[in-house]
């Protein structure tokens, strides 16, 4: 039976940590990264987009304290957030680590909304996701 947890664990772990390239079989390795750094959040981003990563920095800082307020929290640990314009996946997603990755620049969906509007409505929304993980602590 621990042997049977053990492996279950490691499975569940390899699959969170392989998120991204699960879906497209790439890693990127050409691809030079930055971290901005907030009071709250690691802001990751690739050469050509910092102005995308400072805009998502400034977005996060003011929409956290109403997604705490939402859920009852005081604090979260902070949260990576990665931003890429590669892969052409729309939107993004968040998981239980207190990370989530976000596809900019280049999807359909930027066309519906401007270009800020998108981001703030696709950052949010993953910050949610995230502020409710850490709400929920038991599944």
């Amino acid at each position: 039976m621990k042997l049977f947890r053990i492996l279950l664990l490691t499975t569940f772990l390899s699959i969170g940590w392989a998120q991204t390239w699960q879906w497209t079989g790439r890693t990127h390795g050409e691809l030079d990264w930055t971290t901005i750094e907030t009071e709250h959040f690691r802001i990751h981003h690739h050469q050509g987009i910092e102005n995308i990563a400072k805009e998502g920095a400034s977005m996060a800082e003011q929409v956290r304290p109403t997604l705490l307020k939402q859920m009852n929290l005081d604090d979260i640990p902070t949260i990576d957030i990665i931003f890429t314009t590669e892969d052409e996946i729309m939107n993004g997603f968040a998981n239980w680590t207190n990370t989530t990755f976000i596809w900019v620049d280049q999807n359909d969906a930027a066309i519906w909304l401007e270009d800020e509007k998108w981001l703030y409505q696709v950052l949010s929304h993953e910050l949610q996701h995230i502020v409710f993980f850490n709400r929920v602590k038991t599944w």
